[in-house]
């Protein structure tokens, strides 16, 4: 059997959270978005020979954004079969106060291994914030995984993002650079634009000079429903060959996987490519399920 540890799951329950962008009054306005407007449960993520789940890791998705702690109250109220961790929403916008008490209630939580704030558009207004750079500085200091989503494309944040983890960073007011590890989302939606592939490739390369930065492979469905095996392919390796093995980690983004494919389908596409790639098993592994493990379980 193949054993699948994925990275990038979200689960909803309608009847009990907000979901504020799940409401069809609401953007994102996808003509397909009624396919996800339903309770998603572990249940949903089941996989078949060849495959089994071995775990995954939960990221925030919008059960209730002011008061975070709910979501992961109503996760580990659930099965704990497959085993799972947890990313839980933040606001790195709050006051110091505010923004430890957050972490604090999110840290009595057993499953809970880190934070997301979805940067994309605000990215460089949020990571230049005397404030956002302080809550930050918060989240390395004990250690927590930050789930990192913005446009790759854009150098600006990019350089940033360098100088936040660089030893002299007289730029950025954070008296220490960052130690934690981030993981970048969605790392392959700017190869899609051949106009700012270039770019994309670029600045890939000088992500994964940071060695405390990982990435995860998915949400292809986000920039094209109709994404090629091709263009998966090429990214991949593209990616093996900008940050090696070690720090790659294939994932669903379920159940927004389902506007291309179902679930046991999409690990099929990707361990069919993986074998065209002619990858190793052990590279396989890494990918597939080891890497995701020592980010988030160990």
């Amino acid at each position: 059997m193949i054993k699948i540890v994925d990275p990038h799951v979200h689960l909803f329950a309608l009847e009990q959270g907000q979901y504020g962008w799940l409401q069809p009054q609401n953007p994102p306005f996808w003509p397909d978005k009624a396919k996800i407007q339903r309770t998603f449960t572990s249940q949903d993520l089941a996989l078949c020979a060849p495959f089994t789940l071995n775990s995954y890791v939960h990221i925030e998705a919008g059960f209730d954004n002011q008061q975070p702690w709910r979501e992961l109250d109503y996760l580990e109220q659930q099965s704990t079969t497959p085993s799972f961790r947890s990313i839980a929403c933040c606001d790195l916008t709050l006051p110091s106060e505010d923004f430890i008490a957050q972490i604090s209630a999110l840290a009595a939580h057993p499953s809970f291994m880190g934070v997301r704030h979805i940067l994309d558009e605000q990215a460089l207004a949020l990571l230049t914030s005397a404030q956002v750079l302080t809550n930050l500085r918060y989240l390395s200091e004990q250690g927590l995984i930050f789930e990192a989503q913005f446009d790759v494309n854009d150098s600006e944040v990019v350089e940033l993002i360098g100088e936040l983890f660089a030893q002299n960073n007289q730029a950025t007011n954070i008296a220490t650079p960052l130690v934690n590890t981030w993981v970048i989302n969605h790392v392959g939606l700017g190869a899609h634009n051949q106009q700012t592939y270039a770019q994309w490739l670029s600045n890939l390369q000088r992500l994964a000079r940071i060695p405390q930065i990982k990435v995860k492979a998915s949400g292809w469905e986000m920039a094209q429903r109709d994404y090629s095996d091709e263009h998966v392919k090429q990214t991949i390796n593209i990616l093996l060959e900008v940050w090696g093995e070690e720090r790659i980690m294939l994932a669903s983004n379920f159940p927004l996987t389902l506007f291309s494919c179902e679930y046991q389908e999409y690990w099929q596409k990707v361990v069919d490519i993986l074998a065209e790639l002619q990858l190793s098993q052990q590279t396989q592994r890494a990918l597939l399920s080891q890497n995701a493990l020592l980010t988030y379980f160990i």
